[in-house]
């Protein structure tokens, strides 16, 4: 299965010339027992002449009760080599946490069972939030599975999931069929730069501001943002307390692009320039309908082959304000 793999990604390099073609490899407890697993993969790859950086090795919760010291080592040797290890159906079984403090992952793909009964389970969608913000306080990347209707990825995007699995953006096809599909296909630069964006997490920008229930309560959840370039900023990520803050000051918060008035542009231009600059948080105050809000920048990464830049940008009242609605 694996050599069938990598000898289509090897055809459509190379006789298609399609690039940036990311993939998976799910490896089971067999594959463990039965050979030097990760030998027999880096062998594979190395005669394929497949980057490793474009394979995602997955491996389930259940796997991880086998032999727990070989496989810290050969999870290991796939990290030092340059792979990247993912825990498979996040949440599945019953020791999830353990795991995660036990090994060390790449990311998580959350079970496809956290989404059912979606609309009507609220506690569902507070244990995937918590989740969410769990994986990206550990510099781990998320996949959601079985996402099939537009409010899940809805809500998805808005608590910070970097990807998502399901029939709401395609069900599996034949690779014939498939790269009929394949127009404007990342870069390898496209997807280290997408691949920082995914990695940061707003929370750190300050733990206390986004812990802060009085901010919470009046946005109705942290404002925080992901965005790219600076005079015409274009929200690459953005949940429901930042799309308030911008209806707040007077924009549409429904709008990816965001055109700055000439009244502001200069001083977001200039705090987007500092943080650039200085690889810190940088901050800017500033009044709107009598309204103090400082807003909180970082810089994040830029595309080396587009050239543009992506800061992560938190917004906080100060107590007086918040109090006083």
């Amino acid at each position: 299965m694996l050599e069938g793999t990598l000898q289509d990604y090897q055809y459509l390099t190379r006789e298609k010339g399609l690039f940036g073609l990311p993939f998976s490899i799910n490896l089971s407890r067999l594959d463990f027992q039965l050979c030097d697993i990760f030998a027999e993969v880096d062998r594979l790859f190395r005669l394929y002449q497949v980057p490793k950086e474009m394979a995602r090795i997955e491996i389930t919760e259940s796997s991880l009760i086998y032999d727990s010291l070989k496989l810290h080592q050969t999870l290991d040797n796939f990290q030092k080599a340059g792979y990247r290890v993912w825990m498979d159906d996040y949440g599945s079984g019953y020791s999830s946490l353990s795991v995660l403090k036990d090994y060390s992952f790449d990311g998580i793909k959350i079970d496809m069972g956290f989404l059912k009964s979606f609309e009507e389970n609220h506690k569902g969608q507070l244990i995937l939030a918590s989740t969410l913000e769990l994986a990206k306080s550990m510099n781990m990347q998320v996949v959601a599975e079985g996402v099939s209707s537009k409010e899940q990825y809805k809500f998805l995007a808005e608590s910070g999931c970097d990807f998502i699995q399901g029939y709401y953006t395609g069900k599996p096809q034949a690779l014939t069929d498939y790269i009929g599909q394949l127009d404007n296909l990342e870069t390898p630069a496209d997807l280290d730069y997408y691949d920082e964006i995914c990695r940061r997490n707003v929370a750190n920008i300050s733990p206390n501001l986004m812990a802060n229930m009085r901010l919470r309560k009046f946005f109705k959840a942290t404002p925080t943002a992901k965005v790219e370039d600076k005079s015409r900023m274009y929200f690459l990520t953005e949940n429901t307390g930042f799309r308030y803050f911008l209806k707040l000051i007077g924009y549409d918060g429904d709008d990816k692009n965001l055109s700055i008035e000439p009244a502001d542009k200069q001083a977001f231009m200039d705090l987007f320039e500092r943080a650039y600059l200085s690889g810190k948080i940088e901050y800017l105050a500033f009044h709107r309908n009598n309204v103090l809000y400082q807003i909180y920048v970082q810089y994040i990464s830029t595309n080396k082959r587009t050239q543009r830049s992506a800061y992560q940008a938190l917004v906080y009242l100060p107590r007086a304000v918040i109090s006083s609605e």
